[in-house]
């Protein structure tokens, strides 16, 4: 058993993510990393199949990609966001920034990872993803550890 392997069956259920993206050869990156982490992986090339698929069955982690077809980014962020409210949504894209990352964090993101996929890095991002808030620590539930001075107090 791999150190990927080990580290997703320690906490238990196998980790199920939903990719929603267009065919493009990132999606073999995404393959071979979940391959190797023993994850569940699920391709979906819409917004729209994406949301009939999770009518019937759940996702740990959902990433959207940015260049996803209609209806755009944001609206199958809002949309995904609201049909599966457990799961955190990663956002992909082929080129990011600060100010990039900022949206996707106002508008109820998880993340940011770059295209193509870093093991590495996805494997962090989906494992602070995942892992659960101890209670009482005061700080927002599934957000990246960067996003909490983003996070404004009324």
């Amino acid at each position: 058993m791999g150190w990927l392997t080990r580290l997703w069956h320690s906490g238990g259920e196998r980790i199920r993510i939903l990719a929603v993206m267009p065919d493009t050869p990132d999606r073999s990156g995404l393959e071979e990393i979940a391959l190797r982490a023993d994850w569940g992986l699920r391709f979906c090339l819409d917004c729209e199949t994406a949301v009939a698929w999770l009518q019937s069955h759940t996702a740990t982690v959902i990433i959207l990609d940015r260049d996803q077809a209609e209806p755009g980014w944001r609206e199958a962020l809002r949309v995904l966001a609201l049909q599966a409210p457990g799961s955190p949504v990663i956002v992909s894209a082929g080129d990011t920034d600060d100010h990039f990352w900022l949206e996707v964090m106002e508008l109820g993101g998880y993340d940011v990872v770059k295209r193509p996929f870093a093991e590495r890095r996805l494997v962090s991002v989906v494992q602070r993803a995942v892992r659960p808030i101890s209670s009482g620590s005061g700080l927002p539930q599934n957000r990246p550890a960067e996003s909490r001075s983003h996070t404004r107090l009324s």
